[in-house]
C-alpha cells in the first residue's frame, strides 16, 4: 500500500486509510501535539477549523505528548513541553547518546571544528543545563528561601546561605540564558 500510493504522513495515512473505521479515538489528551514556534510564527491556530481549535484548546492537561511536527525536543530544547520530554529523557539509559547527538547535530548545523576538549565542555553545558531545566522550580523555591533566611542568620551560617542563594539564582539563569538566549 505504502508503495502503492504517494501519502503525505507515509505512516499515519497508511493506518488511517488501512484501519479506516476500525479505531477506538481516545480523547485529544492522550495525543496532544504542542503546538511549535514555527506554528506560531504562522499563526496555525488560527488558521484551524473552529471544531479543531476548540478541541485543542480544550486540552489542560495533556497526558501524552505527541511532537509531530519538525522541531523534536531532542534537537529544539526551548520549544514547548521540551522540558517534560527532556525529564524523562534524564531518567533514560540513552540520555548521554541523547546529549552527544544533540550536541553534533548543532555543531553540525554550525559547521565549525572543535576540539574534543570543547566538545566535552559543550557536553556537560547540555547535561547541567537539562538538568537545571528539570530541577528549575525546586531552584527558584530554594533561591528565595536562601534570600528570606539569609536575614535572620549570622556569622558562617550567613556566608553559607548567601553563597546558597547565589548558586541557586546561577542555575536559574542557566536555564533562562539557554532557553531565552539572554
Amino acid at each position: 500500500m505504502v508503495e502503492e500510493f504517494n501519502y503525505n504522513i507515509v505512516d499515519q495515512d497508511a493506518m488511517n486509510e488501512l484501519l479506516n473505521d476500525e479505531v477506538y479515538w481516545l480523547p485529544n489528551e492522550w495525543n496532544y501535539p504542542p503546538l511549535q514556534k514555527h506554528m506560531k510564527d504562522v499563526n496555525y491556530l488560527d488558521n484551524m477549523s473552529d471544531y479543531i481549535r476548540k478541541k485543542y484548546l480544550a486540552v489542560k492537561n495533556p497526558k501524552l505528548l505527541h511532537f509531530a511536527d519538525r522541531e523534536k525536543p531532542w534537537f529544539y530544547p526551548d520549544e514547548d513541553y521540551a522540558e517534560v520530554w527532556w525529564q524523562y529523557a534524564r531518567k533514560s539509559p540513552f540520555y548521554e547518546i541523547i546529549m552527544a547527538r544533540m550536541i553534533d547535530n548543532k555543531l553540525a548545523v554550525s559547521n565549525k571544528q572543535l576540539s574534543s576538549t570543547l566538545k566535552n565542555n559543550l557536553l556537560k553545558y547540555f547535561q547541567n543545563t537539562m538538568y537545571n531545566m528539570g530541577h528549575y522550580p525546586k531552584n527558584v523555591f530554594n533561591y528565595y528561601k536562601y534570600r528570606v533566611l539569609r536575614n535572620f542568620v549570622f556569622g558562617k551560617t550567613l556566608k553559607r546561605y548567601i553563597y546558597k542563594k547565589h548558586l541557586y539564582k546561577a542555575k536559574i539563569k542557566t536555564v533562562d540564558h539557554f532557553i531565552n538566549g539572554k
